[in-house]
C-alpha cells in the first residue's frame, strides 16, 4: 500500500531512509524485480531460530543494479533485497535440538533445512519477499536489512494482528456513520494499555481481566 511514487517523493524531500516492499499490487515493479538474476547473487547474510513450534531460516540476497522501471517510479532506490524465509514445524524438545544441530552443520541456500524437514517428516514451506530501499550499500548491510524486514513482521504481529483477531477489528460488521472509527479508537486504546503494562499476550490478558468481577484490576490498569 506505501510503495506509491507520492510517497516515496514525500519522503526523500524529508530525507527519510526508506525501505518499501515490491508485491504484485505493483505487477510492473514486482516483475521487473523478481525477473533479476537472483541465484548469480550470494546469500550475504542468514538467520537460524527454532522455537515456538517452528524451524525458521531466514536469508538475504542485495543487489545494487535496480531496474530503471523501479527507479522512475521510486526516485532514490538504491537498493533491492530477496529474503527468502524457510521453516518447518517441530513437535518435541528433541526435535528442536535436532534442527539446531541440523541448521549448524548445513549448507546451500537453506542451511541444511531441506534435510531437517526430510528427517522429522514435515512439510517445508518458503516464503519470498522482495523489498527496495533508498539506503545504500554504506548505509545498510545485508544485516540491517533483514533485521528491519523481521522488525516490520514484528509491528504486524504486536498492532495489526491484536487489532483484527485478538479484538476482532476484521469480524465486525459495524459499518454506520463513525462506528468502524470509534472501534479502532477503542482498540488503540486497549492495546496502548496492556502494552504499558507489560502483558505480552493481550489474548491472555483479556481473559483475565474478564474473570475480575469487581473489574478493579481493569481500573488499576486506567490508574482509577
Amino acid at each position: 500500500m506505501h510503495t506509491q511514487t507520492g510517497h516515496v517523493e514525500a519522503m526523500n524531500a524529508m530525507n527519510i531512509g526508506w525501505i518499501l516492499i515490491l508485491k504484485d499490487n505493483q505487477p510492473g515493479m514486482y516483475a521487473a524485480a523478481s525477473t533479476l538474476p537472483w541465484d548469480s547473487e550470494p546469500i550475504l547474510y542468514a538467520t537460524a531460530e527454532t522455537g515456538h513450534g517452528r524451524h525458521e531460516v531466514r536469508t538475504i540476497r542485495v543487489t545494487s543494479h535496480v531496474p530503471e522501471l523501479i527507479r522512475r517510479k521510486l526516485p532514490a532506490a538504491a537498493q533491492l533485497t530477496l529474503i527468502e524465509r524457510y521453516r518447518h514445524d517441530v513437535r518435541g524438545r528433541d526435535a528442536a535440538a535436532a534442527c539446531r544441530a541440523a541448521t549448524a552443520d548445513g549448507d546451500g541456500d537453506d542451511l541444511g533445512l531441506t534435510a531437517c524437514a526430510a528427517a522429522h517428516g514435515a512439510k517445508l514451506s518458503c516464503e519470498t519477499v522482495l523489498a527496495v530501499t533508498a539506503l545504500t550499500p554504506a548505509q545498510a548491510g545485508s544485516e540491517f536489512l533483514l533485521d528491519r524486514n523481521r522488525s516490520h513482521w514484528g509491528i504486524e504481529n504486536g498492532l495489526h494482528y491484536r487489532r483484527d483477531v485478538t479484538l476482532g477489528e476484521d469480524a465486525s460488521r459495524l459499518r454506520a456513520g463513525q462506528s468502524p472509527r470509534l472501534l479502532a479508537a477503542i482498540g488503540n486504546t486497549v492495546t496502548s494499555v496492556l502494552n504499558r503494562a507489560g502483558h505480552a499476550s493481550h489474548a491472555a490478558a483479556r481473559r483475565d481481566l474478564g474473570w475480575d468481577r469487581t473489574s478493579l484490576r481493569a481500573l488499576t490498569l486506567l490508574g482509577l
